[in-house]
């Protein structure tokens, strides 16, 4: 199975490149990225001979089975398309387009080659969410009643100049926001109306800097509370149940069941253990691992998927909705 890369960023080196090259009978041949010396070092340190700075001369020379995009997100159209157009399978990195429209031009160019288009939407199978879903499946926390997703980020003042022409990046939904949209539509279904959104736009940076947005669901409400530039940087979910309700967090990862007057000993317990798991998994030099895992599931499901010719985890399919939500809040947000 031959596979280039497409974007030698953060994501690429800690993350794409390790996985890839840990897959038996997986040949990563190629990587890309239009700036030459990061490309240069990435390739040397990982020993990868081909190296391209434009993806036009990349598809030209290589015979690949799969692409995996890993590029800013504004470039993820146009790179997916020209991959699907020369009859490539590809997988490509979160928010998959910026736009609805764009997302159903990939799915239809896809289906009619009858290739595979696969998102890395990965904070559905971090490992609390997978957790909650066998619960969820299990009956034992009844139907979702709310959902309030909780993303705080501390500053952005270190992001790369493109990010903050909030038309070219998406802003904060797409950049910040996207996992904790795409959470609330995996699991609460199709979202059916915005009812209410408040955004902060902040004059002296000519940015976003926060959204409040409160969505229908079909049987349930969510509530999606974006920020930048605030005391602390974290991402909750608050779950509500109509038999119990759960607390998830991320980084480190836990989840805290919640049923009848034991839950404040129930989320004491689940705290101790976030802690002890996180400092162990340090310890032991095993984070990095943990931390990838997510993208391993995605990434070996989807070369999984083109060998059996079935479909991968996260369609584009299954992303177009959280792509839609994303664009009716902000449109709702420079609206009102």
């Amino acid at each position: 199975m031959k596979i280039a890369l497409v974007g030698t960023g953060t994501i690429s080196e800690s993350i794409h490149i390790p996985i890839l090259q840990s897959i038996p009978n997986v040949d990563l041949v190629a990587i890309c990225d239009n700036n030459s010396k990061q490309l240069e070092r990435i390739a040397n340190k990982f020993r990868i001979t081909k190296k391209f700075t434009d993806v036009d001369s990349l598809l030209k020379s290589c015979d690949l089975d799969i692409i995996d995009i890993a590029t800013p997100g504004f470039t993820h159209f146009d790179i997916a398309r020209k991959a699907i157009s020369s009859g490539i399978n590809t997988l490509v990195e979160k928010p998959a387009t910026l736009s609805t429209r764009d997302g159903e031009i990939l799915e239809h160019e896809a289906l009619r080659r009858n290739l595979k288009l696969g998102v890395c939407q990965t904070v559905r199978y971090r490992e609390p969410v997978r957790q909650l879903q066998k619960i969820l499946e299990s009956g034992r926390f009844g139907t979702i009643d709310k959902m309030i997703s909780m993303h705080h980020g501390s500053t952005v003042f270190a992001m790369p100049p493109w990010f903050w022409n909030e038309k070219t990046s998406g802003g904060i939904l797409l950049e910040l926001g996207i996992h904790a949209i795409d959470l609330q539509c995996y699991l609460m279904g199709n979202p059916k109306e915005v009812l209410h959104v408040t955004a902060n736009y902040e004059q002296t940076l000519e940015f976003t800097t926060s959204i409040l947005a409160i969505v229908k669901f079909e049987h349930s409400i969510g509530i999606i509370d974006l920020k930048w530039l605030s005391s602390s940087n974290f991402f909750h979910q608050y779950i509500f149940g109509s038999i119990a309700d759960a607390i998830i967090k991320f980084f480190p990862d836990s989840l805290s069941l919640q049923q009848s007057d034991f839950a404040p000993l129930s989320e004491c317990i689940s705290e101790l253990r976030r802690t002890y798991n996180f400092g162990s998994s340090v310890l032991r030099k095993r984070y990095s691992i943990v931390s990838q895992m997510p993208h391993r599931i995605i990434i070996e499901d989807f070369i999984e998927s083109v060998k059996t010719n079935r479909s991968p985890l996260v369609p584009i399919s299954a992303a177009i909705p959280t792509i839609r939500l994303a664009e009716e809040i902000w449109s709702k947000a420079h609206s009102s």
